[in-house]
């Protein structure tokens, strides 16, 4: 028991460590999610200043083993978008 303004935290625990074993749930999660994030890619603006910026300039980023799948179309910053990131 602790007593006033001695704490005693729970003792760390690790999370289980998972296989990923074919036809197991959590690699069924994965597969799932990998579907689901191909079948909507995502646009990806810009961030200066916590202000989303879409400058329209944008490149895909694809899956690593699958060059040909788009997760996202991310927009890239010009020198425009780099002065005003120093300013803020």
């Amino acid at each position: 028991m602790s007593r006033p303004g001695i704490f005693r935290p729970p003792p760390p625990r690790n999370e289980p460590v998972l296989g990923y074993e074919a036809g197991s749930p959590e690699r069924e999660e994965v597969q799932e999610r990998l579907k689901a994030m191909a079948a909507e890619p995502l646009e990806i603006p810009v961030v200066i200043g916590g202000e989303e910026i879409r400058t329209g300039d944008t490149f895909d980023a694809v899956m690593p083993h699958d060059k040909e799948q788009v997760l996202a179309h991310v927009h890239k910053a010009g020198a425009a978008e780099v002065d005003r990131a120093i300013a803020a």
